[in-house]
């Protein structure tokens, strides 16, 4: 929630929307692109790394190049914040759905984390959507 910066103002006359486009995170020149290096140089800012577009009721009294910081949202009660989780690879069942697992004495033969039995018989002679089954755990959307 550092300083982000004003880059482009979007208008309902020119763009047939209202926004804001915000940057973030000063990075170097070299890694920056010519056509971003442009619309940065415009604002009259250093160039930034995240470049963001949020849609706004209004871009009145706003300037290029303008500041914006967290004390911005002191009115807001709750934020939500949407992000990236971390990877965690292929794992199974135990590690992703938190599964038990089977006893590990009485006949049990090397299966102690499989998932066990995944359908029904004849009938519907498929596995049923959003089954819980070992696969790629982490890197998904997540919303605080």
């Amino acid at each position: 929630a550092g300083p982000n910066y004003v880059l482009q103002k979007k208008t309902v006359d020119n763009d047939g929307y209202s926004a804001l486009q915000l940057g973030f995170y000063e990075k170097k020149e070299k890694n920056t692109t010519k056509p971003l290096m442009g619309i940065f140089n415009k604002a009259a800012v250093k160039p930034l790394g995240f470049v963001k577009e949020l849609k706004v009721d209004s871009v009145e009294g706003i300037e290029l190049g303008q500041e914006i910081k967290v004390d911005a949202l002191a009115e807001v009660a709750v934020v939500d914040i949407t992000g990236t989780s971390k990877g965690k690879g292929t794992s199974g069942v135990m590690k992703r759905q938190n599964f038990s697992g089977n006893r590990a004495s009485h006949g049990v033969s090397r299966n102690h984390s499989l998932g066990g039995s995944i359908g029904m018989s004849s009938w519907p002679g498929k596995v049923l959507k959003n089954k819980k089954m070992a696969g790629q755990y982490g890197n998904a959307t997540v919303t605080v």
